[in-house]
């Protein structure tokens, strides 16, 4: 049995240090799905991935990494006619290579799944995108939950106007969002607490979490407040395990969002936040705190 299902791109990050003058580049694994599927599993939960990697050094590496890690394999496609994505992230280029085909989605892992997870750099692609539409769209037709973390960066954004419509849709069609005041700023041109109310009563969404600085909102339409926990240090990849946590959290208090009361929610926003503010880096997922 798989509890969580996450969908999202392989990519192995080429950073680039130029302290000697020509830049030289040290390979990572940084990829946002791999740190959320990693956490799920140190965490206590059953995580499964769907990605795609090509069939040379690098994907033979993430391979492994997942599979360290604890995470089912079944829905990584390994190609032998596309290499690894890579992604030279100082200088914001982006190889369009390694990209996941909607006929490539395994929705059999999904149907066994209680979560469907999914972040927003999968999305800025147009294969890509649609890939993870067809997905989307199993999951709500199977009423399994949607998780979404956003991690957008604009370096890797070649269209604005498309790639923000294009996560607009996937945000309304998602049961909980974890996204910060940069994204949202970006996405909807507006304070935040001001479009709350119409994602929570014209769209999918019931649950959102906002990372603004040293504090965290939660928001539901249950209640007419936020819910709101601080002391969380704002580093970009801590939104993946901030998701992680609420996504296991919510696995453990096995009730719907729906049923969740302001006691649960507050829980899980300080159990959540104070996992993500223990991040220090993509190879030590923090520790596992009571709940």
């Amino acid at each position: 049995m798989i509890d969580i299902v996450g969908m999202g791109e392989s990519v192995i990050k080429l950073e680039a240090d130029s302290s000697d003058g020509l830049p030289t580049f040290k390979a990572k694994f940084k990829s946002c799905i791999a740190i959320y599927l990693a956490a799920v599993s140190k965490y206590g939960k059953r995580p499964a991935v769907i990605s795609k990697i090509g069939d040379d050094k690098f994907g033979k590496y993430i391979f492994t990494k997942y599979a360290k890690d604890g995470i089912d394999c079944r829905g990584l496609i390994i190609s032998k006619s596309e290499n690894t994505q890579i992604a030279f992230e100082n200088y914001c280029q982006y190889k369009d290579y390694g990209i996941l085909d909607a006929n490539e989605v395994d929705t059999t892992l999904i149907s066994k799944s209680k979560l469907f997870h999914f972040s927003g750099t999968g999305l800025l692609n147009d294969s890509s995108a649609k890939a993870h539409e067809y997905a989307l769209q199993f999951a709500k037709q199977n009423n399994i939950a949607v998780s979404c973390t956003l991690n957008l960066k604009d370096c890797y954004v070649k269209d604005k106007a498309y790639a923000i419509d294009t996560i607009k849709y996937f945000i309304n069609n998602t049961d909980i969002l974890v996204l910060n005041r940069i994204e949202s700023n970006v996405l909807f041109k507006q304070p935040f607490e001001s479009i709350v109310n119409h994602l929570l009563t014209n769209t999918s969404v019931k649950l959102i979490f906002l990372i603004d600085g040293n504090h965290c909102n939660c928001y539901t339409s249950k209640f007419s407040d936020s819910i709101t926990y601080s002391h969380l240090n704002n580093e970009p990849d801590n939104l993946d395990i901030f998701a992680a946590a609420i996504d296991v959290s919510l696995l453990k208090l096995n009730k719907s969002i729906d049923d969740l009361n302001e006691q649960e929610l507050y829980r899980m926003t300080a159990f959540a936040t104070k996992l993500a503010k223990g991040y220090l880096s993509e190879n030590e997922i923090p520790d596992l705190i009571d709940f």
